[in-house]
């Protein structure tokens, strides 16, 4: 027997339609009709790195802007060395929104807020009166990653 799939209604098909019409054997005993075995490949997907992300997003003065993105720039390094984050990626989304997203090694290492900054209460400042509105933060936890960033 051939591995071939036919549908209902195909000359000699062996799909449920013809199971209706099979005659029974001699003596009348029913016989169902033959399976075919079919391997199937399952492919399973693997995160080598679980991460927590994390998305903010800011409607910012305009004549702000720099002074943000340089508070922004400065706060990000120091969170990447101090607590252990692995970096963030400022956006702009088209109606001029600003978009953060950050990575971090857990949901715990993002919740923790020891040791504090240092040198951080200037450019916190700046950050805060640069801001027009926070828009709700996104949180979630990677699940698959195929990000390839070029060197």
């Amino acid at each position: 027997m051939t591995n071939q799939v036919r549908y209902s209604g195909d000359a000699g098909s062996n799909g449920p339609a013809s199971h209706r019409r099979r005659k029974r054997a001699k003596g009348g005993a029913y016989h169902p009709p033959p399976t075919v075995e079919r391997k199937v490949t399952v492919a399973v997907l693997q995160t080598t790195t679980i991460m927590f992300t994390v998305i903010y997003r800011w409607r910012v003065k305009p004549e702000m802007e720099e002074a943000f993105r340089n508070a922004w720039h400065r706060r990000t390094e120091k969170i990447h060395a101090i607590r252990g984050s692995f970096g963030s990626r400022l956006l702009r989304e088209y109606d001029g929104t600003l978009c953060a997203i950050a990575l971090w090694p857990s949901q715990e290492a993002w919740h923790d807020t020891e040791p504090p900054l240092p040198d951080d209460g200037e450019d916190a400042a700046t950050f805060r009166e640069a801001i027009l509105k926070t828009l709700p933060t996104l949180t979630m936890q990677t699940v698959d990653d195929l990000w390839r960033l070029p060197k």
